[in-house]
């Protein structure tokens, strides 16, 4: 176990950024849906627009929820390190492709992948907190993905609407993306490792 609070510096700081750029991802298509110009470059603006926009909430959560079973499965094969830089990745690319889509069919797809990727999101967390504290730790540690976890709609409704609003709602999705890519992915590989024996500091 790593001396002093490099523990909290090397896997709290990292799971708080993990749930606080995911719950704006989640919270993100409830803002990006109110644009027309979103709704209409997606063909949502016939008698069957609240459908599709529901189905676009349907289809994630769905996706979410059983990929939580298949995460675990992996956490166990590769580590919760491996298993969340994987996560990202498929994360990242499907904020690119949701950013990129022309069509509803494809943006429904996007999401499914999204829910399918954001799946890791609990069992890593658990994995990595269970691994790095001791139980008189795991009330602080828990809270360091609960407050992102409520912390990131908060903050992320603001400035979604500030991009959509200054740029487009694609640029959202691309902001989105690139937190990951820059903030959440290096933090796992350069920061974060399975165990306190595995960490080279």
């Amino acid at each position: 176990m790593l001396n002093g609070q490099k523990r909290w510096l090397y896997i709290a700081v990292p799971i708080f950024f993990f749930w606080f750029f995911g719950q704006i991802d989640k919270v993100g298509i409830s803002i990006i849906q109110t644009d027309p110009e979103f709704l209409h470059a997606l063909g949502m603006t016939g008698a069957d627009k609240n459908a599709k926009i529901g189905l676009l909430s349907f289809v994630f959560t769905i996706a979410y929820g059983v990929s939580n079973l298949f995460w675990g499965f992996i956490i166990d094969k590769l580590g919760a390190r491996k298993t969340a830089i994987a996560g990202l990745f498929v994360w990242t690319i499907t904020m690119i492709m949701s950013g990129l889509a022309n069509s509803y069919e494809i943006f429904l797809i996007s999401r499914i992948i999204l829910g399918f990727g954001e799946g890791m999101m609990i069992p890593v967390s658990g994995k990595l907190i269970s691994n790095w504290f001791n139980k008189r730790e795991l009330g602080r540690a828990q809270a360091s993905w609960l407050t992102g976890n409520y912390l990131g709609p908060a903050m992320g409704a603001v400035v979604l609407v500030l991009v959509i609003s200054l740029l487009h709602w694609q640029a959202a999705f691309f902001m989105l993306a690139a937190f990951n890519l820059f903030i959440n992915i290096p933090m796992f590989i350069l920061m974060t490792r399975n165990t306190p024996e595995e960490h080279p500091v």
